[in-house]
């Protein structure tokens, strides 16, 4: 936001500018009337028009108060204009001579007079005026004693620009052409005193510009006072003058009037004024009343905080102590101020007396790192951990949960801290317990995992030895194949073998990861385990419904997902009731992260109650069906929950099945 000395000088040199170039324009096509705003006054020659041009850009670029180099330079250029015109011009007049700077820029074709004796030059005065810019212009930013003289100067040029206009207000021609200098025209007196006005108010710090532009009460008076005693007393001479001009008064009627008159503006302006006055010091007296006010207001908000702040420590210091937790207050310096009897027992500090004692006393082997905590929640931060471990002196271990936090003696100033810690030990002697054991578990479960695989291989081995021995002996003595001890050891092989096969199953399950889970599209499976089973249900008269979203995927291994379909569907073919049309629908159903696959069918069903959690033990058969094994449920169930599924069943005897498997919906 620009200051009012900045607007104020701007204001001030545009109108400087827009008369050089009238006059200029003027003299380049011979405008009378544009090179003295009167044609019976001295004319503003040429050069003094670029002068005032110069000057006036000047001012108008140190008024953007920019410390750039660019603006230094251009400001020094402009000033060069003046400065140079004004030393050449003096120079003429002061050794007599002609340099030829009258009419360098634009020719004076008006000849000589007694009172202009050299076309095209300005005044000795106007000259002088334009020096003392220049150099006054250049020591005004400097803070030293130049600064003030630079100030006087400005002055000198505004007395001197406002009697020449005096001059040509009153018709009085020796205020504007004093018998050594050449007249002074109208146009300049005008510009000269607007920018040494100007150039004044960039320096409000030193001289009369201080006065006027400053905001106090005086400067106010000053404002409203100077304007109006000025027109005042040039309208009342000039009133005086023309009336003795036209010799309607004489000299002593003549004053006579103008004091009275003097007396009545006077007058005027002192009423003025004191309204003036009278209102800002009405201003100045409310507005201390407002104050007092607000300061009663807020000394009263004040005592009322403070009686709150000192009411909430003694019920925090209450609470604290009461607190059935492990709770102390301490103030900046670490001393308590509260301890609460879980802290004392906790940290068995009974009989000692805390109240005062520093923190650090009462526990010595607190290290930096607590002791940066407290620093950091003095300073306003609040701190916790769910698990940290603490070494006593007598060399005791604790495990704490602790919570450490400031509190306010007002709204920005912190009293000291406030802590909580709960003794976690057994809690972390118990984790620490049941982490063991689940170290040993898992080494227990590889082992197991090997020795499966061990057993597995042998008996896989030691079934084929024996089915090779039997094949052997069958075809050496063909007869014997009839006889019913061998047709048994060949059933036992086979069942040895089979049972191989599922034990290898299971472990291979066992074994399998997660993370090596991908997409599997399940209504093309189902569809593909219908083929496979399909000369099943016909011989069995089971129609087998395929309803399942064709969007929907799952996170698994596709191995797995063919097997437990085949399962679920053979199964519920096999387990199906002759004496109804039989069906099974597959369907399915998005819940939260899981995908739910049901196979439901109209079989003979079964009883859960007598059932329970054998259903999906190995080996386990709850109907006399020939090809039942108990193990295909076993193994669907072992598969479901690698790939981190789960399955359900719901059941009713002479109703029907439906097995509700949750596999995890694939993330696309």
């Amino acid at each position: 936001m620009q200051t009012v000395p900045t607007r104020f000088v701007r204001f001030l040199t545009i109108l400087p500018v827009v008369i050089s170039l009238l006059v200029l324009f003027g003299w380049r096509n011979d405008f009378t009337i544009l090179k003295s705003f009167n044609a019976g006054y001295t004319t503003m020659k040429a050069n003094t028009a670029l002068c005032v041009l110069g000057t006036s850009i000047a001012l108008m670029l140190l008024s953007l108060q920019s410390a750039e180099a660019v603006f230094r330079r251009l400001v020094l250029l402009c000033l060069a204009i003046p400065g140079i015109i004004s030393v050449l011009t003096l120079s003429e007049f002061i050794f007599e001579v002609s340099l030829g700077v009258d009419q360098f820029f634009i020719r004076d074709k008006t000849p000589p007079s007694e009172h202009a004796p050299f076309p095209g030059r300005m005044s000795q005065l106007t000259a002088l005026s334009f020096l003392v810019f220049t150099l006054s212009i250049l020591g005004m930013n400097r803070k030293d004693r130049w600064g003030r003289v630079s100030q006087v100067l400005f002055h000198c040029i505004t007395l001197v620009a406002a009697i020449a206009l005096m001059g040509y207000a009153l018709r009085v021609p020796r205020f504007y052409s004093l018998a050594f200098f050449y007249s002074m025209a109208l146009p300049t007196s005008i510009c000269l005193l607007l920018l040494s006005v100007a150039a004044a108010a960039l320096l409000p710090e030193y001289g009369y510009a201080r006065l006027f532009l400053s905001s106090g009460i005086g400067n106010v008076v000053a404002r409203r006072f100077f304007p109006f005693m000025f027109f005042s007393v040039l309208g009342l001479s000039l009133l005086w003058l023309e009336m003795y001009r036209l010799q309607a008064v004489n000299i002593e009627m003549g004053v006579g009037i103008t004091a009275l008159f003097f007396l009545l503006a006077t007058l005027v302006l002192i009423d003025s004024t004191t309204g003036k006055l009278n209102m800002i010091d009405k201003q100045r007296s409310e507005a201390e009343q407002r104050l007092r006010n607000w300061n009663t207001n807020l000394e009263e908000i004040v005592a009322d905080r403070t009686r709150e702040l000192t009411e909430s420590n003694r019920r925090n210091q209450i609470f604290v102590n009461g607190a059935p937790s492990a709770i102390a207050m301490f103030d900046t310096e670490m001393r308590y101020i509260a301890a609460s009897e879980r802290w004392v027992k906790d940290y068995k500090l009974e009989g000692r007396s805390l109240i005062g004692v520093s923190h650090y006393d009462v526990f010595p082997e607190i290290g930096e790192d607590w002791k940066q905590i407290h620093r950091d929640c003095l300073a306003g931060e609040i701190n916790r951990s769910s698990s940290s471990h603490f070494l006593r002196m007598d060399g005791t271990e604790m495990w704490l949960m602790w919570d450490v936090r400031p509190w306010f003696i007002s709204e920005n100033k912190i009293g000291g801290l406030l802590m909580y810690t709960a003794d976690i030990t057994e809690l972390k002697l118990k984790e620490q317990e049941i982490q063991s054991l689940l170290n040993v578990t898992r080494d227990q479960n590889e082992r197991l995992r090997n020795f499966a695989h061990i057993v597995s291989h042998n008996l896989r081995s030691h079934a084929g030895n024996i089915s090779m021995l039997l094949d052997i002996m069958t075809q050496e003595h063909p007869g014997v194949s009839d006889w019913e001890v061998v047709k048994l050891l060949y059933q036992s092989s086979e069942n040895l073998k089979e049972t191989i096969g599922h034990l290898n199953e299971v472990v291979t399950i066992s074994s399998s990861v997660q993370t090596n889970l991908r997409g599997v599209n399940i209504r093309q499976h189902v569809y593909q385990a219908m083929q496979s089973v399909s000369a099943l249900a016909r011989e069995r008269n089971v129609t087998i419904y395929n309803e399942v979203d064709a969007e929907m995927v799952v996170a698994g291994f596709e191995a797995y997902i063919e097997s437990i379909i085949l399962n679920m569907l053979t199964n519920a073919i096999k387990y199906s009731d002759t004496t109804k049309e039989s069906f099974v629908r597959v369907y399915g159903s998005k819940e939260q992260a899981y995908c739910k696959i049901c196979f439901e069918d109209n079989g003979i069903g079964m009883n859960l109650q007598v059932v329970g959690e054998r259903l999906f033990g190995m080996y386990k058969t709850f109907h006399d069906h020939p090809d039942a094994r108990g193990v295909g449920l076993f193994i669907t169930k072992n598969q479901v929950e690698a790939m981190g599924g789960k399955i359900g069943v719901d059941s009713e005897v002479g109703v029907g099945t439906t097995f509700k498997v949750y596999l995890k919906c694939n993330k696309i």
